[in-house]
């Protein structure tokens, strides 16, 4: 039985790692795409767990399957919960066939499940609920193995390994998946917002001056190997210093998120939209030609100046931009096509602001 458990842990494990790198992008499983998946993989650990069950007898077999399902309710919801019992279910009738047993199993299967389902909605911290998860599917997993063995009419040695193996096998094994499976999560958590920290604008969601300097050297060197057309536009909100002198700084941060809003609407998911600092912002506008970096430089401008800001007291403000446009025909570097697109945004602002220039 050493060897067994053994074998258990290790595919428990070498899941929960697996399962790691899969969910590292997004760790925190909230859209219906990454539940579905949540619920195939556990689906999948459950029915290895039970391929390589512990047999104790005909019939009777010993395994960590509650572990999948708790994993799928703790992170997953109904949705994850419900595609690993339908999957494991499914499992012990391919793997053992129809009778008492795997009617048994099956039911108790989906008596977890929900069980499983409702603490998942109660608002524990994960450790409390993984640990009542595993303590109440244990002792259901338990009572169904008292009453196959009362069913198959076994001797008292069965009961005693169910009592001094099974409970806790099933107690440590569960909580130590738990504990695991929780490393994980809370080490891919702290990756992706360390990472979210590092690339995006904290104020505006925008992508910060580190990403505009690394995707504005690739796209430039790219277009330029390639002999094609890239834009660069410089977006300086007038007059800022004054809205935040009259209303204070959060006021000024409302207009920034606005700002960011505007700019994300009105260019395309090709685009990339950077808050470079301060009320400075950029657009980067891959293989566009002058003519359509002019139009969209102009939606923008037409775009802010229709907007009306709430600021304190419930005064209406309506704010303007000067915006400057550089193109790469003829640049070198990325760091002329910047040095371009700052001089058009100084054109813009030294003329009379609220306009582009190019």
């Amino acid at each position: 039985m050493l060897r067994e458990t053994f074998i258990h842990m290790c595919i428990v494990v070498a899941f929960l790692f697996i399962g790691g790198t899969i969910f590292r992008k997004n760790p925190f499983f909230n859209s219906t795409s990454q539940k579905v998946l949540l619920g195939l993989s556990a689906g999948i650990l459950g029915a290895f767990l039970m391929h390589f069950s512990i047999k104790l007898a005909d019939n009777i077999l010993l395994d960590l399957r509650q572990v999948a399902i708790i994993l799928s309710g703790l992170y997953g919801g109904w949705i994850a919960l419900a595609l690993t019992a339908l999957i494991i279910a499914a499992s012990r009738i391919i793997f053992f066939g129809i009778g008492p047993s795997a009617i048994a199993a099956a039911i108790t299967i989906f008596i977890i499940t929900f069980l499983t389902g409702a603490v998942s909605s109660f608002k524990w911290t994960d450790a409390k609920k993984a640990i009542v998860m595993t303590i109440v599917s244990t002792i259901i997993l338990t009572a169904n193995f008292f009453y196959i063995l009362t069913h198959y009419d076994r001797e008292v040695d069965f009961y005693e390994k169910v009592l001094v193996f099974y409970v806790p096998l099933s107690l440590i094994g569960g909580l130590l998946a738990m504990y695991i499976s929780n490393y994980i999560t809370v080490s891919n958590r702290t990756h992706y917002n360390l990472k979210q920290q590092a690339q995006y604008d904290y104020l505006t969601g925008l992508q910060n001056v580190r990403q505009f300097n690394s995707i504005l050297a690739n796209y430039v060197v790219s277009d330029l190997d390639k002999r094609k057309e890239c834009s660069l536009l410089f977006i300086d909100i007038d007059n800022f210093k004054k809205i935040n002198d009259t209303y204070g700084h959060p006021a000024g941060d409302e207009i920034l998120r606005g700002i960011g809003k505007v700019l994300m609407e009105v260019t395309s998911a090709e685009d990339k939209v950077f808050r470079n600092g301060g009320e400075e912002f950029s657009v980067l506008l891959p293989h566009s030609h002058s003519e359509t970096a002019i139009q969209i430089a102009e939606n923008i401008r037409k775009n802010v100046e229709t907007c009306t800001f709430l600021m304190p007291g419930d005064v209406q403000e309506h704010i303007t931009v000067s915006i400057g446009i550089a193109y790469s025909p003829g640049i070198k570097t990325p760091t002329e096509l910047v040095a371009k697109a700052d001089l058009a945004l100084y054109k813009a602002k030294s003329s009379g602001k609220n306009r582009v220039c190019a």
